[in-house]
């Protein structure tokens, strides 16, 4: 399966998860497992930055819920980026894991294209990490 196939999976079980209603406990701690590109520093700092009522632990074993991802990082080739649009550069996903239940909690998936600033925006993993974080604040927490 590519890697669309799989953010795309990632999606679809992140929609069915929302029309649920999953939610978790407020102050819950989670830890954030180390992923590619840096997205777990960001996907960190945007959880401080947003507000989002979890306990960041630094172990393991001392969490409710691990979060665990990955990104995808186009390359920025000039041809890629006069003639690639409306598509996303960057891609990255994320789950939630219910680490007594061993089950997936929460899922989603995010991209850095910008509908209104086009080629102009910022893009990277600091743009989906917000994105990704907004969505589980939102999904989980109303």
């Amino acid at each position: 399966m590519t890697t669309r196939g799989v953010l795309f999976s990632i999606a679809v079980v992140s929609f069915g998860l929302c029309i649920a209603g999953t939610r978790i406990p407020p102050n819950s701690k989670i830890f954030v497992t180390p992923m590619e590109g840096g997205l777990d520093t960001f996907i960190v700092a945007e959880i401080m930055n947003q507000e989002v009522p979890l306990a960041v632990v630094t172990t393991e074993e001392d969490a409710d819920f691990i979060l665990v991802g990955s990104i995808k990082e186009g390359d920025n080739k000039w041809y890629h980026v006069m003639f690639q649009g409306g598509r996303d550069r960057n891609q990255g996903a994320i789950q939630l894991v219910d680490v007594k239940g061993k089950r997936i909690a929460w899922a989603g998936s995010a991209g850095d294209r910008n509908l209104w600033a086009g080629e102009w925006a910022r893009r990277g993993a600091k743009k989906i990490a917000k994105k990704l974080v907004k969505e589980m604040n939102n999904d989980l927490f109303g």
